[in-house]
This record gives structure tokens, C-alpha cells and sequence, in this order.
């Protein structure tokens, strides 16, 4: 190589993820399911989206999910579509310490008569019960729009059979 002609090379480093504990949610669709409804919450990070929460030590999903719902909205009585989550969504994101974190999420489908509300006001700050359409323009972040997205098929399905 000629002198003061210098070759430079730059090299994409891929980020190294480290895969977080699952967390399960609670997608909530409100009144009977002719007049469907979507819980939506915005969270203490000011964005909208569904209530959700990592398990405590010992938890099966289906516990984590309805502890959440409860914790983060006070509703206790929900009627599931299925007892198994039916939707999962993966992102990648990078937390406040710098670490690169893959997020698993899982979600039940459930149905609520009493739609009273009581936010916990540290974790979620408010929430509003809308239309598809609304939730969808609503909604911050494209994964959870998928999200409603699927959940508004399902639910149309159920109603439809």
C-alpha cells in the first residue's frame, strides 16, 4: 500500500441479547363480546399498551397474568377465551443499565362484565376502554398494534361462530 493511502475498515458488531424472563398478560376485551372493548394503560414510561408483568418466583403464566391484571387495573373477574396464552410477541430493546434485552410476551385473551377500573397510579398511570380502531390509533409501539391486531381477529371469530 502506498504511503499516506491508508485502507479503513469498519466492521458491524451484531448486539449480543440476553433473553429476559417471559412475561404474560392479560389482553382484556370488556362487556359481552357483541359490544367488544379493548383495556388499554399507559404506563409509567409514557407509552400505551396492555397490562403485563414478569412472574414472581414459583408463578405459572396463568397466575402472573391475572396478579397483573389485578395489581395494575383492580379488576378480578375475567372469563378466558382459552387457558393458554394465544398470541406471543418477541422485540429486542436496550433497558436503562445499557443491556441489549430480548422480550418474550405472552397473551391471554379474557372477558370482564364490570368494566371499573382503578389504575394503581406508580406502574400505570391511566387507561381508557376503546374501539379497535381507537386502541389501534392509541397504542405506541407497532408489536403491541399486531397484538390488538390478532386478538381483534380472534375475538371476531368467536363471535362470528
Amino acid at each position: 500500500m502506498k504511503e499516506g493511502k491508508k485502507k479503513n475498515f469498519f466492521f458491524k458488531q451484531k448486539a449480543a441479547y440476553e433473553v429476559k424472563e417471559c412475561d404474560w398478560s392479560s389482553d382484556v376485551c370488556a362487556s359481552d363480546l357483541e359490544d367488544v372493548g379493548y383495556l388499554l394503560l399507559e404506563h409509567k414510561q409514557g407509552h400505551w399498551s396492555f397490562s403485563k408483568g414478569h412472574p414472581d418466583e414459583g408463578e405459572e403464566k396463568l397466575e402472573t397474568a391475572f396478579r397483573e391484571l389485578r395489581e395494575e387495573t383492580g379488576i378480578r373477574e375475567l372469563v378466558l377465551l382459552n387457558k393458554e396464552p394465544l398470541l406471543k410477541e418477541k422485540y429486542k430493546f436496550i433497558n436503562k443499565k445499557r443491556k441489549h434485552v430480548l422480550k418474550n410476551v405472552e397473551y391471554f385473551i379474557g372477558e370482564v362484565k364490570d368494566k371499573t377500573v382503578h389504575v394503581d397510579g406508580m406502574e400505570i398511570l391511566d387507561y381508557k376502554w376503546c374501539s379497535y380502531q381507537t386502541g389501534f390509533n392509541t397504542i405506541t409501539f407497532k408489536e403491541s398494534k399486531n397484538i390488538l391486531y390478532e386478538a381483534n381477529k380472534i375475538i371476531h371469530k368467536k363471535i362470528d361462530a
